[in-house]
C-alpha cells in the first residue's frame, strides 16, 4: 500500500495542476481565437449596415429630379404669365 505522504499529495497535485494548467491555456487559446472571429463579423455587419443605411439616405437623385420637375413648372408658369 501507497504511504500516504505529504510529498505524494504534493506530486499528484502538481500533476493536476499542470493538466489544468494545459487545459485551461487549450480553452483560452480557443476563447480568443471565437472572439476574434466574432469580432470581425460583426464589423463586417456593421460596415454593411452604414453602407446600406448611407444609400438609404443617399437622396442626391431625388433631389435632382425634384429640381426637374420645379424647374419645369417654373417654366410653365412663366409661359403663362
Amino acid at each position: 500500500m501507497t504511504n500516504l505522504t505529504k510529498e505524494y499529495f504534493d506530486k499528484k497535485l502538481d500533476g493536476l495542476s499542470r493538466s489544468v494548467d494545459k487545459k485551461l491555456s487549450v480553452l483560452t487559446e480557443d476563447l480568443k481565437s471565437y472572439v476574434s472571429d466574432k469580432n470581425e463579423e460583426l464589423a463586417r455587419l456593421v460596415s454593411a449596415s452604414f453602407e446600406d443605411v448611407i444609400k438609404r439616405l443617399d437622396v442626391r437623385e431625388r433631389v435632382e429630379k425634384l429640381e426637374k420637375k420645379v424647374g419645369r413648372i417654373m417654366e410653365a408658369i412663366n409661359l403663362r404669365v
